[in-house]
């Protein structure tokens, strides 16, 4: 059975698979990495790693809303190894955990999904239909390579 963390960015929901999601942690002091895209605000220190911190915002394409004075983050990691996260996740805010009644793939919903490899497919939600991201795809897209064999001081 598929499970799904669903959270918000702006006014819209958007959800993991659970089986990513290492943690979710109140949002720490992020330090910025002169030179980095414009999606990544920089790195944080995740027990005793050195994480990019991606905006979900701009990742998404979705503009904020009234600025939270508490985000979350969620540490991700690749799927198949929990104890490594692979990157961090700024959200407005985590809503909860739950298994949809359907999925689809994004290519039955959305016709023009060539820009967008970050979603993978819709998921049928009590709050309605929600897009799931592709952690694969967040990972390729971010090339985190260069921080996950780093480790803070």
């Amino acid at each position: 059975m598929l499970n799904l963390m669903t959270f918000e960015i702006g006014n819209k929901f958007y959800a993991l698979e659970t089986g990513i999601l290492v943690e979710i942690i109140q949002a720490v002091q992020i330090t910025n990495v002169p030179g980095s895209s414009e999606s990544i605000c920089g790195v944080i220190n995740y027990r005793g790693n050195l994480l990019p911190v991606i905006s979900g915002s701009k990742v998404l394409g979705v503009d904020f809303g009234i600025p939270l004075i508490q985000q979350h983050m969620l540490i991700l990691s690749n799927g198949t190894d929990l104890i490594v996260p692979q990157l961090c996740l700024l959200v407005d805010q985590v809503l909860k955990f739950e298994s949809p009644n359907e999925v689809k793939n994004i290519s039955e919903v959305i016709t023009d999904t060539q820009d967008n490899e970050i979603i993978e497919f819709i998921a049928k939600l009590e709050i309605g239909l929600v897009p799931v991201l592709n952690n694969a795809a967040l990972i390729r897209r971010f090339n985190t390579n260069a921080f996950t064999n780093m480790t803070a001081n």
